[in-house]
């Protein structure tokens, strides 16, 4: 009897971490009722595990919505207790969603601090793909904060991580050698831009078109830095044509812009600015900030060149104000994240 009930038991555990990852995914996917999930998970949580798995889920459903606030509130539970289990990959995923936040917010600096704290996290263990992600995104902050040495030298980190991986994360390699490729555009050096662009599409195959569609927007905006306006155009177009039917936003804001670029180049200035709207209405549903910049950089550039002051002063004031958002405003939230983490 008593082994029977000991196997009951088991199975009643088993039966009710199912369930209770059942309600969490539900929670963090679904369209509606998010909160209604997490009330019955809640209800579900019987075991330490069980509530970190449960907090974990409420920490990447309000990093969803970018809530920092409650983000802030679970972190104060969360990482005590992943510290206690010595759970060093789902802590270094925590510092990772702080990072983007910030990162996404235009607070480059704070962004920063996050993944030097997720790095440290992470490399004790070994896993390749997870230190190559980490390296990335140090990359990529540092060439949004317009540090592009800095830029180069984690690229390079992130696809030494995996380069060894024989016939592995191939998708890992290209995105290193996409982001190094990145940091070079913005230096505006085209022929290493496109050096490391063309090293990613030595991957195809493995990888198909949609695996490379980045490099290939990437590409179209390293022949516009190059001069090379029609192949410009082509991989313009041809990214386009590869994310018209996904839902990715940012892709979506950066090809209009990219496209926007060229054909000011081009001085097609009235279809320029059209590309341009295109690219505002899609930055504004990926509430990437750092986007808005080059529009109103551009926008700027297009009205001075077509002789309309008033339009281009006010694209400037446009600018400006996004500048100051993105490095000086909302340090509130700073030092409201430094108070809860030491209360």
């Amino acid at each position: 009897m008593k082994y029977l009930s000991v196997i009951f038991l088991l199975f009643s555990l088993s039966a009710n971490a199912q369930e209770l990852e059942a309600l969490l995914d539900s929670g963090v996917n679904s369209k509606g009722n998010n909160q209604r999930y997490f009330l019955k998970a809640k209800e579900k949580v019987k075991t330490p595990n069980d509530n970190v798995l449960y907090l974990f889920a409420l920490h990447q459903y309000y990093s969803d919505l970018k809530a920092r606030d409650s983000m802030l509130l679970v972190e104060k539970e969360l990482i005590p207790l992943l510290d206690s289990s010595s759970d060093k990959v789902r802590k270094s995923e925590v510092f990772d969603r702080i990072g983007y936040y910030y990162e996404t917010s235009g607070l480059y600096d704070q962004a920063i601090q996050y993944y030097l704290q997720e790095l440290e996290v992470i490399l004790p263990t070994k896993r390749a793909e997870l230190i190559r992600h980490t390296y990335r995104a140090l990359s990529q902050v540092h060439r949004l904060y317009h540090d592009y040495d800095k830029s180069v030298f984690y690229g390079k980190k992130a696809f030494e991580a995996v380069e060894n991986e024989i016939d592995t994360f191939p998708e890992f390699k290209t995105g290193a050698l996409n982001i190094i490729g990145a940091a070079f555009s913005e230096m505006n050096l085209p022929d290493s831009t496109l050096f490391y662009y063309n090293r990613v599409m030595e991957f195809v195959p493995p990888l198909d078109s949609m695996d490379v569609s980045p490099t290939i927007v990437n590409i179209g905006y390293g022949y516009l830095l190059k001069g090379d306006i029609e192949k410009s155009r082509i991989y313009n177009r041809a990214g386009m044509k590869l994310y018209e039917k996904t839902d990715n936003d940012y892709a979506k804001a950066v090809i209009f812009i990219n496209s926007g670029m060229t054909e000011n180049v081009a001085k097609n200035y009235g279809e320029a600015l059209a590309l341009l709207d295109s690219g505002i209405r899609y930055t504004e549903k990926s509430q990437y900030a750092e986007l808005y910049t080059w529009i109103y950089d551009e926008q700027a550039k297009i009205h001075k060149a077509t002789g309309n002051y008033a339009e281009a002063l006010k694209s400037m004031e446009n600018l400006i104000t996004i500048k100051d958002s993105l490095f000086a405003a909302d340090r509130a939230k700073v030092a409201k994240d430094l108070e809860t983490k030491f209360q």
